[in-house]
């Protein structure tokens, strides 16, 4: 009799637990990672291309002004896009914009599609 009603409890308990489970996972929803927000398809900036002398890997920027407005782009090269080559000129990117990680960059970050020099230096 003892062990049949241990064996009942035990049962009910697992039912309670596992149907708690199902209860509670239900509800959960998988976490979204991290992704960057493109805030543009394509965009054209154009400004002076400096790399980032303090960090050990290179972070490349293109400074754009006009006037008295200055914007800071953090720049990513695409395939076959060698962003090396052109520091110190004033060069013409085209790519995806996307939002700012941090806030250290005020405009975002541009992943360079297409690059042209405008002038040989800034």
């Amino acid at each position: 009799m003892l062990r049949r009603l241990l064996r009942v409890c035990v049962i009910a308990t697992l039912v309670q637990v596992s149907v708690g489970a199902m209860w509670f996972g239900a509800s959960v929803s998988p976490a979204k990672p991290n992704l960057p927000a493109t805030i543009a398809d394509d965009v054209t900036v154009q400004g002076c291309l400096e790399r980032d002398a303090a960090s050990s890997v290179p972070i490349y920027t293109l400074i754009e002004e006009n006037g008295r407005d200055r914007r800071l782009y953090r720049l990513r090269p695409g395939p076959g896009i060698d962003l090396a080559a052109h520091l110190g000129q004033i060069v013409e990117v085209v790519g995806p914009l996307e939002a700012p990680r941090g806030g250290a960059h005020a405009e975002g970050e541009v992943t360079v599609r297409k690059l042209s020099v405008i002038k040989p230096s800034c």
